[in-house]
């Protein structure tokens, strides 16, 4: 652990040297249905018409050929992470189902990230402190090539995201609010909810551009925004 923390420290100051450079990240999110499966299956079929099973089944068929495409800009400290569009894995049928993503924004100088959602008013924005390295399991025996980087294995503290990074862009900075490690996140497994989000396009560039933080007037806690979102007993 002594040797980690040594090593995060080295890799910390070397971020430095890109200050005044800009790094974009194209990401791709795809699921298997899990998630959306589980929730189907609190419904009682027995219920429901031919049409509207057929509906149901439609949309499971629908959330595992779907892609979700993600763009992420780091530059001088902050980034932004937004959602772009979603596509048919086919490139066949145009997508009709309306997703709702969190925009995330992060500060490594005030060690914390914002979230904006088409849920919120407009007066609200989640605000949270980033992670650490110490929520983090490294598995240094286990290895990746993603986008010609090879990335090291991570497990999140509570058990249900595995992070793949590279120490080759020494910036501990990743997707959605995700970051604490000793280098870029460039895969995100959610293993409890069967999504991936993997790194497509890394473009650096030499110039730095300069990030405007959301500023709302409320402050949520991520639980209160769930709370928010769940039904109420």
């Amino acid at each position: 652990m002594h040797k980690l923390i040594i090593l995060f420290i080295l890799l910390y100051i070397r971020t430095f040297t890109l200050y005044g450079q800009s790094i974009e990240i194209i990401y791709e999110l795809t699921r298997d249905g899990t998630e959306l499966e589980k929730s189907l299956n609190k419904i009682d079929k027995s219920t429901l018409t031919l049409s509207q099973q057929n509906f149901l089944e439609k949309m499971v068929i629908n959330d595992k050929t779907t892609k979700h495409i993600f763009q992420m800009n780091w530059s001088d400290g902050r980034s932004s992470y937004l959602f772009k569009r979603s596509e048919r894995i086919e490139g066949i049928e145009p997508i009709t189902t309306q997703y709702n993503f969190i925009d995330y924004y992060k500060d490594i100088k005030l060690g914390k990230y914002i979230g904006i959602s088409s849920m919120m008013r407009a007066n609200e924005q989640v605000e949270e402190s980033l992670f650490t390295i110490k929520d983090w399991t490294i598995d240094n025996t286990s290895k990746r090539i993603i986008c010609g980087y090879e990335t090291t294995k991570a497990v999140h503290k509570d058990g249900k995201k595995v992070a793949w990074f590279t120490t080759k862009i020494p910036i501990s900075e990743g997707p959605e609010q995700y970051s604490g490690l000793p280098g870029i996140i460039l895969m995100l497994e959610s293993l409890h909810v069967g999504n991936v989000l993997t790194a497509k396009t890394i473009s650096q560039k030499a110039n730095s551009t300069m990030i405007e933080l959301p500023n709302r007037e409320k402050k949520l806690t991520f639980d209160q925004y769930k709370s928010k979102l769940s039904p109420r007993n």
